[in-house]
């Protein structure tokens, strides 16, 4: 059946257009951001309303009329009407996100809306909003992004959480470099700017909030926060907290029940992608994808990074809580993502048969097509769930609402027309809204539930909902607000049946407690299930799904060893974390801890059969995978590699491990090693192209040019946009001597990354190679012109003006390389040399002492400053130079001769002659040391020898023919 959305928006009456500042042309780095929006149904009408936040321009730019956010309320008729004014949101913010409660439970949903610099709460009284901000307590001067409503606590009132991004003024881009090789300032990287992570506020209960942040261990300082999402992790009814976080590890906080949190994102492994890396996180939301107890998160990233899966582990029949192993690949999500830059993106069922589905919007953050060609605006993607944990893209066809490019920011979906199925709203950073109604064909049923609590809060925000069909069918979903990117979809929960399928009971657990199990629940109507209205039927049981939480006093335990490991205190952080496991044998957090102080110490094999237990007690190759990776940046890659092959041999389709023993091997250069792992991580899965890269480094550090060759290519049929795989290629061709098909590799690199200067500057190694240096000079200048700091290109540059005689200019390049790179030997020796060719004695010394601080061992510097000395009349300098230059390479002929030279200058013949006999004993060959041997024996009217080294001289090309002539008559006469 395939899914259908129509864009319906200028129909639907929604006429928005985000504004951020950016006419200005300062590109400020706020203005890359975008904003979000969200369905509510602020008047409390049954219809679902939608707001649109906004930015503003900036001061000194900013007209009478000023951009705001924008209401929109809904007549119902599948239209809507701007009421903004109305409602008092009228309010001019650089606005962000929003999210929308009853915080203060009186019957109509509040709102928060965040932004640059203000966090706005808004309380609704009957349609009509006032800003109670201050006098609630929130802070402002923040620049806030992510915000979700959650009851914290279980005492039935709405706790209000915040997320930050970074500090930042327009002041501090003054002295930043956001050029990326162009001539004009582009938008800045976020890496310049320091996260200011997150605010907890309690809910008084009285309209006011109390910030309980560090109280609560919710602070994370440098957390640069763009999405926010909640969980009940090990389903004990607490809420807990999934944080998405921008160049900075994701965070995962678990609720202790006492009003506390624990951070465990490393540990559960959260924070990690399948390959090992920290991602830059955006989006994020959380379902039960293949409708059993298995929770999943999917995050999204940026480009060159897939939209991650992270799932619980299963072990035996259940599934492990607080651990998440990253599944993108094999769910079918890595690939179609890499390319895209992902901001908004929830789980939805958008067909109703009962599978959630993943829908993600996109768009970059600058426009780097003329970069790395990747689109500046993107396409939606719509992953259907195939119901076995995989996942499919459904691609848009002509005049489907998803067949749309767009710089996507913001996501939400609601039934807004009340047909049943979900319909989507996308904002895009400087553009239009959109709204996207569903018009998928309709074969099942669904069952839409509003959540009204007595004792828990009104929303019933925290409440996790159970539906089991007459097939056994079961469904799961958790009450929230939060998910997505800056935006907030509907509170109500609707779940999809399959043709023929009926409700058999519903189940909702309360954040008070209370269980209510509702068996008459209409089918294709919102259901309004109120708190305590069923409650007197029990709960039906079954197998606990997972795992039982610890007991307090091993908390406690735990919580010292891990104050011992913050202190350095190995010891007693061994036997803190060696009394968690007595008590509990399979923690898994205090057996990697343990794992790794033994290793520290040097119990390597206490760390080994530790280390077989916990695979034993979590088998999960992907689990022992993040693990490694941990490892690894922690510098314990020896530990690491244990870990990679106890993950290899649980599961045969885990190549990554594989490949990452691999990558090892070939960085200890054992090369043996890596081409048997990189190929058996081939065998197991052909298209991990990492593998297949690595296996053709090998190839090329063994000396085997064709296998090199043969692997590099069917690397590039599979992956054409490999850049690193043209240029080895291209390294190839050059010491193969294939110039012109190096010269074709490197030129491709530039068509792949046409604003990397190192791309041209490839390029013109293989030009100049190929005789070009006009076309070599050009790349050249391009590489530097992209990357004024590129000191290689610098003095490649220098290198070819020296070449032509053109030393002036020379001398400019080689400086410009030398101020690129104050460590560049081979720019500070060049630069001597031209400054000799110059005749600039005094500087052309002053380089070459500076090359020698950095490698007392160069020789030819050693040389050419001794030859300096002799020009400068100093032979004592030079022949100190000389004789450490002897010592350094006794085998240098020209160590010797000069030497000599220098022995002459000072009037010691012996030494002279000696040193020149030395000289040709190391080449025979040695013109310039058998002309000197010459004229000394003709000085000392050795004819004979004089003619014998003056005819080998002139045969060696030296100008003794004056010499020769004069030893002619001498040698008749003494014949």
């Amino acid at each position: 059946m395939a899914i259908r959305f129509r864009d319906v928006t200028a129909v639907a009456g929604l006429d928005f257009n985000h504004e951020a500042g950016a006419k200005t042309g300062h590109k400020w780095y706020p203005e890359t951001i975008g904003a979000g929006g969200g369905f509510f149904d602020y008047d409390s009408d049954g219809q679902t309303d939608i707001l649109l936040v906004n930015g503003r321009q900036w001061p000194g730019e900013r007209q009478d009329q000023e951009p705001t956010m924008r209401l929109y309320r809904n007549l119902g008729d599948g239209t809507f009407r701007d009421v903004t004014e109305a409602s008092g949101l009228q309010v001019p913010l650089y606005g962000m996100g929003m999210t929308a409660a009853d915080y203060d439970n009186d019957g109509d949903p509040d709102l928060v809306v965040t932004g640059y610099e203000h966090t706005r709460l808004f309380r609704n009284d009957r349609g009509r909003f006032t800003d109670i901000s201050e006098a609630a307590g929130v802070v402002q001067g923040d620049w806030s992004t992510a915000a979700a409503f959650v009851d914290v606590d279980r005492d039935g009132w709405l706790d209000l959480l915040i997320g930050q991004y970074v500090t930042w003024t327009p002041d501090m881009e003054a002295d930043l470099d956001c050029t990326y090789g162009i001539p004009q300032k582009d938008y800045c990287a976020v890496k310049f700017f320091r996260g200011q992570g997150l605010r907890l506020y309690r809910n008084q209960g009285d309209g006011t909030l109390r910030e309980i942040s560090e109280a609560a261990g919710i602070t994370a300082p440098e957390a640069r926060v763009l999405g926010i999402t909640m969980i009940d992790d090990n389903r004990d009814g607490w809420p807990d907290i999934l944080v998405a976080t921008d160049l900075t590890p994701s965070l995962f906080f678990l609720n202790q029940g006492d009003g506390t949190f624990r951070e465990i994102g490393v540990q559960s492994g959260l924070v990690l992608d399948e390959g090992g890396i920290a991602f830059a996180g955006m989006g994020i939301d959380a379902a039960y994808v293949k409708n059993d107890d298995q929770l999943c998160v999917a995050i999204g990233n940026f480009a060159g990074q897939p939209t991650t899966l992270h799932c619980h582990p299963q072990v035996g029949e259940t599934y492990r809580s607080e651990v998440f192993t990253e599944q993108s690949h094999r769910a079918g999500l890595a690939r179609p993502t890499l390319r895209m830059v992902t901001f908004g993106l929830f789980f939805v069922d958008a067909d109703l048969d009962g599978w959630q589905d993943l829908f993600t919007v996109n768009g970059h953050v600058v426009n780097e097509e003329r970069l790395r060609n990747v689109p500046y605006a993107q396409r939606p993607q719509l992953f259907r769930n195939m119901g076995n944990g995989t996942f499919v893209e459904i691609a848009p066809t002509p005049h489907n609402g998803l067949d749309l490019q767009l710089i996507g920011r913001g996501a939400a979906y609601a039934d807004y027309d009340r047909d049943g199925d979900p319909d989507l709203l996308l904002t895009a950073n400087q553009g239009r809204a959109y709204l996207l109604r569903n018009d998928t064909e309709r074969t099942g049923a669904f069952v839409r539930v509003l959540a009204r609590g007595t004792q828990s809060n009104r929303d019933g925000i925290g409440a996790r909902m159970q539906l089991y069909g007459s097939s056994r069918h079961q469904q799961m979903a958790l009450v929230r607000t939060g998910g997505s990117y800056l935006s907030h979809s509907e509170l109500a929960v609707t779940f999809g049946l399959p043709p023929g399928e009926q409700v058999e009971r519903l189940e909702i657990y309360w954040p008070s407690g209370l269980v209510d199990v509702f068996r008459s629940v209409p089918l294709n109507a919102t259901f309004v299930a109120e708190e305590g209205a069923a409650a007197n039927e029990p709960a039906v049981g079954g197998k606990a799904a997972l795992a039982t939480p610890e007991p307090v006093a091993v908390s406690v335990v735990k919580q010292e060893a891990l104050a011992h490991v913050r202190t350095g205190r190995m010891a007693d952080a061994i036997k803190a974390f060696e009394t968690v496991l007595r008590q509990v044998p399979d923690d898994y957090i205090a057996q990697q801890y343990l794992i790794e102080l033994y290793w520290r110490r040097g119990s390597r094999e206490s760390a080994r059969q530790l280390l077989q237990r916990m695979s034993e007690t979590l088998p999960d190759a992907n689990f022992l995978l993040q693990f490694a990776f941990n490892l690894e940046a922690t510098a314990l890659p020896e530990l690491a590699d244990e870990v990679y092959l106890v993950a290899a041999h649980l599961d045969p389709q885990a190549s990554e491990a594989l490949y990452r023993l691999g990558k090892r091997a070939l960085e200890s250069k054992r090369y043996d090693d890596a081409l048997r792992y990189f190929e058996q991580a081939l065998e197991r899965r052909a298209d991990l192209m990492d593998a297949r890269y690595g296996l053709g480094l090998v190839y090329v550090a063994q000396g085997n040019t064709a296998q090199a060759e043969a692997t590099f290519k069917r690397l590039l049929q599979d992956a054409p946009e490999m850049a690193d795989a043209h240029i080895h290629l291209g390294a190839l061709y050059l010491r193969m001597g294939r110039i012109q098909a190096a010269v074709d590799a490197y030129r491709q690199v530039t068509v792949l990354q046409p604003q990397e200067a190192n791309a041209y500057h490839h390029l013109s190694t293989a030009l100049a190679a190929q005789g070009k240096t006009a076309e070599a000079e050009a790349q050249l200048q391009q590489a530097v012109r992209l990357n004024p700091a590129y000191a290689a290109a610098h003095n490649d540059l220098g290198t070819l003006y020296a070449e032509r005689g053109d030393f002036s200019r020379a001398i400019a390049s080689f400086q410009a390389a030398v101020q690129a790179d104050a460590n560049s030997v081979e720019a500070h020796y060049n630069l001597a040399m031209a400054y000799g060719t110059q005749g600039d004695t005094a500087r052309m010394i002053s380089a070459l002492h500076e090359t020698l601080r950095l490698d007392p061992q160069h020789r030819e510097a050693h040389l050419n400053l001794g030859i300096g000395y002799l020009r400068q009349g100093e032979a004592f300098a030079a022949t100190a130079q000389f004789q450490t230059l002897v010592k350094l390479a006794p085998e240098m002929a020209d160590a010797h001769y000069f030497l000599a030279v220098a022995a002459a200058q000072m009037g010691q013949i012996e030494t002279m002659q000696a040193s020149l006999q030395r000289a040709l004993q190391q080449d025979p060959n040695h013109a310039r040391a058998h002309s000197a041997l010459a004229s000394l024996y003709f000085q000392q009217k050795q004819y004979d020898l004089a003619w014998q080294h003056g005819s080998r001289a002139a045969a060696l090309g030296a100008p003794v023919q004056e010499l020769l002539r004069a030893l002619e008559p001498l040698r008749q006469k003494d014949g």
